[in-house]
């Protein structure tokens, strides 16, 4: 099946340097890859760590190799020393989503979202939060006390909350700090990953989203849901929808991202019309 990947990232309002990164596999490559990193501000340097970090993992799914999380972070660990960065500067979730003959390959180390529009133009989406806002950086393998305070601080389980096609919200957990998870392209068109930035937008009054009480916060389905809404999926359409999201409905309705964005998609057909 045919498929095509973008990526877009974007500084929120709150953040003097965009720590959020996200790129796909070359043109012309064998392999459909799309990867996701969202450095951590308290943390020096994440900006360029994240993007070492995604290098190190992209590296191997356009190899056709389905990415482990500590795995990366070991590879990215040996570039960022010839760069004279801590190993704290790699401290970043990482998403990554390949395409291969069983399906989209996902996995998610971290909080983020993953979201995938079914091909009758309804979508589910996975959202994964750590319940004290520390998600368990694939970094923290590169060293055994810090690995130990973490976890003995936090432990690594993520929250991870899905939402049906159907708009029913369940919530499990994600053991070991990682969600994986294998999408059928004969069902889905559209795969999206995402940092946590898509549920950091604000709006001027409080609402309702589908799952939670009044807040000005914006729903992280209406975020999703209007980066969802491509009908042309040839060239940068993930970049496309994130310029209109920030440059036309954000200010059109009152919403702001307070903090950065990085998205990435693969779509699954060729240039395919959606009446979404």
């Amino acid at each position: 099946m045919p498929a095509h990947a973008d990526a877009w990232f974007h500084p929120g309002t709150t953040h003097l340097v965009c720590e959020d990164y996200a790129a796909v596999s070359p043109a012309g490559s064998p392999w459909t890859a799309a990867i996701v990193c969202d450095g951590c501000s308290g943390s020096a340097d994440t900006d360029v760590g994240a993007r070492v970090l995604a290098r190190a993992a992209l590296a191997a799914l356009v190899d056709g190799r389905f990415v482990d999380p500590s795995t990366a972070a070991w590879q990215a660990s040996v570039a960022a020393r010839t760069l004279a960065l801590p190993d704290d500067a790699l401290d970043a979730t990482l998403l990554a989503a390949l395409v291969t003959p069983q399906g989209v390959r996902v996995v998610a180390a971290g909080d983020g979202v993953i979201a995938a529009r079914h091909r009758d133009g309804r979508f589910e989406l996975w959202q994964l939060e750590h319940p004290d806002g520390a998600p368990p950086y694939p970094s923290y393998v590169l060293d055994a006390d810090r690995h130990r305070d973490y976890l003995s601080t936090f432990g690594d389980t993520l929250i991870a909350r899905h939402r049906r096609v159907d708009g029913e919200w369940s919530t499990s957990t994600a053991p070991g700090g990682q969600l994986t998870l294998t999408l059928d392209p004969t069902e889905v068109d559209l795969v999206l990953l995402g940092s946590d930035g898509l549920s950091a937008f604000a709006g001027p009054e409080p609402v309702r989203s589908e799952s939670g009480p009044m807040s000005t916060s914006i729903a992280v389905e209406t975020i999703v849901g209007e980066l969802l809404a491509v009908r042309h999926t040839a060239g940068r359409f993930a970049a496309r929808r994130g310029r209109r999201l920030v440059r036309r409905t954000c200010p059109r309705r009152g919403w702001r991202p307070l903090d950065d964005v990085g998205i990435a998609a693969i779509a699954l057909s060729a240039d395919q019309e959606c009446a979404a």
